[in-house]
């Protein structure tokens, strides 16, 4: 369905959504790159360079930058292991939970500054281990097997990886997918999430997935060329692009694939911000990984601010989000069951909930089934990026823990997956039918909408924990087919 003045590049890349397909393998093979230039919490910009042999054995590389748009080298970490077992995931249908063993872990500093930081910070984790002044490109190990004893375990000689929080348990949950891209399709692998605070990187098992990586044979990938070229001596060199954290915000924004969350949740989201700093979406959330089979969606409405300059995030603005209204659809009958089931707390006091028929959730009660209530304020961080002549708008990760964004002190220092704004003219007003929620445009993930868990009878059910994270997500943006 379309939106009253809705452009057309906006409809090819949501009718792309549901368009990918689950390939099953059991472990991963080939060579995967970076498609742009990544943000991770802290913030650590990177590309990435892994590599898949069908013996099982891997080889990681790792470039780290100063700057968002991968220009500036910083270091280089090289990790060579294999894949000692893989099985379906039970928590992401068509995905596999991974185990892994690590070989050998080293690292190159590219300047003379970079390389006595981490000598000082790799000295602190293993003592004696810095001997000498570490140089500009020399490799240095950080973690090396020294053997293997006659009854199979596996003897570590160093392990100071800790010291950078530096892990790769993103290979413990890992999926492939074909993916609309350009008129074709393109496998893409998707990764295990990577914690929201460094310090627990090396104890979390990832539940979600990171942007994918897409295959060395990728089309129209400025990003993966200068990675085939690149060695771990000459690290690639983005053409410098400074995030447009000025570039007005304005105009509609869509997810760019089906997104995944924490604890298997899956959406997609359309955003629409208007002139007068107002704005308005919907999540549109799934029970699949292809995000083929709607669940229940989330309209809501609002105002945001720029509040200026980010001063931990280069290349980022502060943003100040308020949540003014909320309305939820189900989509199906276990979801119309849940919200109307005592065991969910009730959503929306007086209200009996049907499919298809959008509801407005009442700012006194709230929906305790989804823990979500208005009006709400999150602070977020927000930049625009330009990537094959199209806009790319990156809002905010989420704590992977349900932290509250609710002061500036809690602001993400990572994105979600980017939206790529798919109008070029000025937007027309939003219509919404009281029935039937048409393309808006939802607010980021201040609405962390979690997906109910199927029981063995069919019925649905929400943890607490999931529970907590609905009302953070709400800065994620949603949109409905």
């Amino acid at each position: 369905m379309r939106v009253n003045g809705e452009k057309a590049m906006c409809g090819h890349i949501k009718n792309s959504w549901s368009r990918g397909n689950i390939v099953r393998t059991d472990i991963p093979t080939g060579l995967w790159l970076s498609e742009r230039c990544e943000t991770r919490p802290g913030p650590e910009f990177l590309l990435r360079k892994y590599r898949f042999l069908e013996n099982n054995e891997f080889e990681v590389v790792q470039y780290y930058y100063e700057d968002p748009g991968c220009f500036e080298p910083l270091y280089v970490m090289v990790a060579k292991g294999r894949m000692v077992t893989s099985q379906p995931s039970w928590l992401i249908i068509g995905a596999q939970d991974g185990e892994y063993e690590l070989q050998k872990v080293t690292i190159i500093p590219y300047s003379k500054e970079v390389a006595k930081k981490l000598a000082h910070k790799i000295n602190q984790a293993c003592l004696n281990v810095v001997l000498f002044p570490w140089e500009p490109m020399e490799k240095y190990d950080i973690m090396h097997v020294k053997s293997e004893s006659e009854e199979g375990q596996i003897l570590i000689d160093r392990d100071c990886t800790s010291a950078l929080n530096w892990s790769l348990h993103e290979l413990q949950l890992f999926m492939i997918q074909t993916q609309a891209h350009h008129h074709s399709l393109q496998r893409e692998l998707l990764l295990g999430d990577i914690h929201s605070d460094p310090s627990s990187r090396q104890i979390y098992r990832p539940t979600g997935f990171q942007d994918p990586l897409v295959e060395r044979h990728s089309s129209l990938c400025a990003a993966c060329r200068k990675l085939l070229q690149a060695d771990v001596y000459h690290p690639p060199r983005l053409h410098y692009r400074a995030h447009q954290i000025s570039r007005n915000i304005i105009g509609d924004w869509l997810s760019l694939r089906c997104e995944t969350r924490p604890d298997g949740i899956f959406l997609t989201r359309h955003i629409r911000f208007n002139n007068d700093e107002t704005w308005r979406g919907v999540f549109t959330h799934y029970k699949d990984a292809a995000c083929k089979k709607s669940s229940f969606s989330i309209y809501a409405e609002g105002s945001f601010e720029n509040q200026g300059k980010s001063k931990i995030v280069k290349g980022a603005a502060n943003y100040k989000f308020k949540t003014h209204l909320l309305k939820i659809r189900p989509e199906d009958s276990h979801m119309v069951s849940f919200l109307n089931s005592e065991k969910s707390g009730g959503c929306s006091e007086g209200i009996v909930w049907k499919k298809g028929i959008e509801r407005t959730i009442e700012s006194t009660t709230g929906c305790k089934a989804l823990s979500l209530k208005a009006p709400y304020i999150e602070f977020d961080i927000v930049s625009i990026e330009q990537y094959h002549h199209r806009l790319l708008l990156h809002l905010g990760q989420r704590s992977t823990e349900g932290r509250l964004l609710t002061s500036p002190h809690d602001r993400p220092t990572s994105y979600q997956s980017p939206l790529i704004k798919c109008d070029q003219d000025k937007v027309k007003a939003i219509t919404v039918n009281q029935n039937i929620l048409k393309t808006q445009v939802t607010k980021p993930d201040m609405l962390y909408a979690v997906q109910p868990k199927q029981t063995l009878n069919g019925s649905s059910s929400v943890s607490s924990s999931n529970a907590a994270a609905i009302i953070l997500t709400f800065i994620c943006f949603v949109i409905v087919l």
